[in-house]
């Protein structure tokens, strides 16, 4: 009779394995958690961004009574953009050119975008960025009706995806082209976000 009792437990090898497999899959949980909460911070400040614009070019016309274009000619002066003067002031920007609007430089609006090269008055507009991505303020792609577009491109589809889930809007990969969040693929095979807005609002807004 074979007296040799058969051993129980893990061996130290054994232990050491699992323990190292415990460690990957928590580091890879630990980078997707981390990937997934700059995600949600990236798209938060693009909407937030979105949304100080519209409400300054808004709150421009409310106080002036001039309508505001949002392509590159007479807001302020030729070949500035609007969103030149939200950022650095009017003062800035005009330099002898056409004087009707206020000065309406907003530093919230320059802390949140990342000034790539600055205007020069009368002679091109400013290129700004935030979080990897260039925005500009454009005459809207909407189906809506709608003037004017925030307009960012060099967008990642998973930041679209995102933006749309914080919207609470179905994401589509063939892109969308109404509603207060718009997007699609770029020739670069990059995307674009845009959010149309009304630069005339009612004072019921």
């Amino acid at each position: 009779m074979n007296l040799a009792s058969k051993k129980n437990g893990f061996t130290l090898i054994e232990i050491l394995i699992a323990l190292s497999i415990i460690s990957l899959l928590t580091g890879i949980l630990v980078s997707s958690f981390n990937s997934n909460v700059a995600l949600r911070s990236k798209a938060m400040s693009i909407i937030s961004t979105s949304e100080i614009i519209i409400s300054s070019l808004q709150d421009i016309h409310r106080s002036t009574g001039v309508p505001n274009t949002v392509v590159n000619v007479e807001f302020p002066l030729a070949n500035n953009s609007s969103l030149d003067v939200l950022v650095y002031g009017e003062d800035f920007v005009k330099s002898g050119y056409k004087n009707a609007y206020i000065d309406s430089a907003t530093p919230l609006i320059r802390n949140q975008l990342r000034v790539i090269q600055e205007p020069d008055a009368g002679v091109s507009s400013g290129l700004y960025q935030i979080s990897k991505a260039t925005v500009e303020v454009r005459a809207s792609v909407s189906t809506d009706g709608k003037v004017g577009d925030i307009y960012f491109s060099r967008l990642t589809k998973e930041l679209i995806q995102e933006i749309s889930e914080i919207k609470n809007q179905e994401f589509s990969p063939a892109g969308n082209s109404s509603g207060s969040f718009i997007y699609g693929n770029t020739s670069s095979g990059s995307a674009f976000a845009a959010f149309p807005f009304d630069p005339r609002p009612s004072d019921r807004n």
